[in-house]
């Protein structure tokens, strides 16, 4: 079921909020055409731990809370 959300993308990886709660993107190149804030329909697992690819972003000195991952299955503006 897609659901409208929002994308975040900082140091720390990429993001998508739903209700306020972040949830870390495992697989971020689906959010690669997307501009950092934009509302999109979304559908997407929970996972209790991220084993495919991650964002590996250069030094980062912040820390992004989030409620815990996920995999987008289906993205679209």
């Amino acid at each position: 079921m897609n659901e409208t959300v929002t994308v975040i993308k900082d140091c720390t990886g990429a993001y998508l909020r739903r209700n306020g709660i972040d949830y870390k993107v495992c697989n971020p190149e689906k959010l690669s055409s997307f501009q950092n804030e934009i509302n999109v329909s979304a559908s997407f697992k929970q996972l209790t731990a991220c084993n495919g690819s991650t964002d590996h972003a250069p030094t980062c000195y912040m820390i992004h809370q989030f409620n815990s991952w996920i995999e987008i299955k289906n993205i679209k503006d």
